[in-house]
């Protein structure tokens, strides 16, 4: 999906797909990271790879086009705005299709996992 929304949106494609991990693709990635942190392109299309361990000020908007893992992530991911105290925009973005099922998760402890994200979004 996101080197779909990457395409459609002009702007680049932030991952740590390990598959990828060769020179080139490390090069091209953090070109396109520094391209956004400069303000030469308004928006990134990320994947969870860009939801810690980032602080930048400026981010206003964080849109989710899936269903978060947990509310841990959508509260780590959705907290790379603001930094600067601005004022923030997080959003998910789930057809109904795609809502997740809580009786869709395997193991109990995805269980709870699913059930704090239904409950928060």
């Amino acid at each position: 999906m996101g080197r779909e929304q990457q395409k459609f949106r002009r702007c680049h494609y932030y991952h740590g797909n390990p598959e990828d991990s060769n020179a080139h693709f490390l090069a091209q990635r953090e070109a396109g990271f520094q391209a956004w942190l400069s303000g030469e392109t308004l928006y990134i299309v990320a994947t969870a790879a860009l939801g810690t361990g980032i602080d930048v000020l400026g981010i206003t908007h964080v849109i989710h086009l899936e269903a978060p893992d947990s509310i841990i992530d959508y509260a780590q991911e959705a907290g790379r705005a603001g930094r600067g105290r601005e004022r923030v925009v997080a959003v998910v973005v789930i057809e109904e299709k795609d809502w997740p099922e809580e009786d869709a998760a395997k193991d109990s402890c995805l269980k709870v996992k699913r059930r704090e994200v239904n409950s928060f979004i």
